[in-house]
């Protein structure tokens, strides 16, 4: 569980510890997301998968028009790509905005988990 507040121009980023993708596809991320906006159009949020180590690689997941700006708790999930299996990920959150915010406002994310087939 982990949770934060933007600021004035402020990139904040959860990061995720490196994490075996196993199993066999379809392979799934889910989440439950509580994000409070104050309605401007300046917040910019997104989730990414990144390879752990090695060469560079990503996957963007969601960004602000995937979740609810209610400050209510929402369970989403998102497909990942088959060609994760094998490789060392991380999950990133990234919440950006440009315009100052008080401290009830920010993205909090709880209860991540990675989905697979048993192989």
């Amino acid at each position: 569980t982990c949770g934060y507040e933007s600021v004035l121009i402020a990139e904040s980023l959860l990061i995720s510890p490196p994490v075996l993708v196993t199993g066999a596809p379809p392979y799934r991320v889910r989440f439950t997301s509580t994000l409070e906006l104050d309605d401007n159009p300046f917040s910019l949020i997104g989730v990414r998968i990144e390879r752990a180590a090695g060469a560079p690689a990503e996957e963007i997941l969601g960004s602000t028009a995937d979740f609810t700006a209610d400050g209510q708790p929402e369970t989403v999930e998102f497909a990942i790509s088959p060609t994760w299996g094998g490789e060392q990920i991380q999950l990133v959150f990234e919440f950006e905005t440009f315009l100052p915010t008080g401290p009830a406002l920010g993205w909090r994310v709880d209860d991540v988990s990675l989905v697979a087939t048993d192989s």
